[in-house]
């Protein structure tokens, strides 16, 4: 057996937990917490979530992550501890170059509902006024009144009488000078 293991078992053995309700509590595989508590981490998953396991596992048994992580590495065979390493550009952003569903779906519900509104709105005018003029009766247009008394004659205007014969032969003909005398 390992060190690892031991102390884990230990650990949760101390506080009168069984592996299945570590198991459930955790959310870890019971086969994963059994590989860790006997040291046979080639049952494991990968390294990545082995060290996963193991921190959460400590985690909830209250016992000390980053050293058993510690130990883990070591019972492995790795020497190098695990170093992160800043990233070096910001992380890339989601553009605007495919919409997610749904934006589209809701673009399109608001243009359906609006048509439909408008066309709606629209078609109620057209009832309502074709209603309208079906419900007023229709009289025959009434003549404008007839004048009563002829006007006065001082009421008309003055027209000047122009000779049939000054309009082709001169322009001084047409003259007033020359229609009146």
């Amino acid at each position: 057996m390992n060190e690892l293991g031991e102390r884990l078992r230990e650990a949760r053995e101390s506080q009168g937990i069984s592996i299945s309700q570590a198991a459930v509590e955790t959310r870890i595989l019971q086969r994963y917490l059994v590989a860790l508590e006997d040291g046979d981490y080639q049952h494991l998953p990968g390294d990545v979530y082995a060290r996963g396991f193991i921190r959460n596992y400590a985690d909830y048994l209250s016992s000390p992550a980053d050293e058993l992580i510690e130990l883990y590495r070591r019972e492995r065979g790795m020497s190098e501890p695990i170093r992160v390493v800043p990233a070096t550009s910001s992380p890339r952003m989601r553009g605007l170059v495919l919409p997610s569903f749904f934006g589209v779906f809701f673009v399109v519900l608001v243009l359906v509902g609006g048509s439909y509104l408008a066309l709606s709105a629209l078609n109620f005018v057209g009832e309502s006024s074709r209603t309208d003029v079906a419900t007023v009766p229709t009289l025959a247009p009434t003549p404008p009144p007839l004048p009563t008394a002829a006007p006065e004659p001082s009421a008309l205007p003055l027209v000047a009488a122009i000779p049939t014969e000054a309009w082709g032969s001169s322009s001084a003909a047409a003259t007033p000078a020359a229609c009146a005398g």
